[in-house]
């Protein structure tokens, strides 16, 4: 007898907070997105494939939850209405700009898969098993994945030929 919806998120929502937790780095935070995320699988659990993996269907729904609450946060917050204690002291150096351009370079060289997995589980702090169910593909695959990931960014930014 397949679970319903309610009942795979009542055991998905210890996960779902440790992902909300590293996604929004506050306690608070987290647990409103735990709480939208719930809201907006239970509106749409008939969108939900039965037998899938529902921790991979959350995390996607959470995640998305979360880009559109940065997306938001961006538009209504600009930097002047800021109090000047909260502004940095000093702009990013010249050298800081410089790196951050030459690893955007890099990441968008790579190929989609590759850039998917670093993204995945550099970016969004994914454990292998949560990305490959992610991405539907054995756990081996994303290691392999992001090894070859690994070292095509080590060479584009060292210039080391040698891997």
């Amino acid at each position: 007898m397949p679970e319903s919806v309610n009942d795979l998120l009542v055991t998905a929502l210890p996960a779902m907070k440790v992902l909300a937790l590293r996604l929004t780095r506050d306690h608070h935070n987290a647990e409103d997105l735990v709480q939208d995320a719930a809201v907006r699988a239970l509106s749409r659990a008939n969108l939900y494939s039965s037998g899938t993996n529902f921790r991979a269907w959350m995390f996607t729904i959470m995640r998305n939850q979360h880009i559109d609450q940065i997306r938001r946060h961006r538009q209504h917050i600009a930097v002047d209405d800021l109090p000047p204690h909260s502004q940095p002291a000093a702009g990013a150096s010249q050298y800081d700009e410089t790196a951050l351009g030459e690893l955007d370079t890099a990441i968008r060289a790579l190929g989609v898969e590759q850039r998917r997995v670093i993204t995945l589980i550099a970016a969004h702090g994914h454990s292998y098993e949560e990305a490959a169910a992610i991405c539907g593909c054995p756990t081996g695959t994303i290691r392999s994945r992001l090894a070859r990931a690994r070292t095509q960014l080590k060479k584009a930014l060292t210039g080391d030929e040698l891997g």
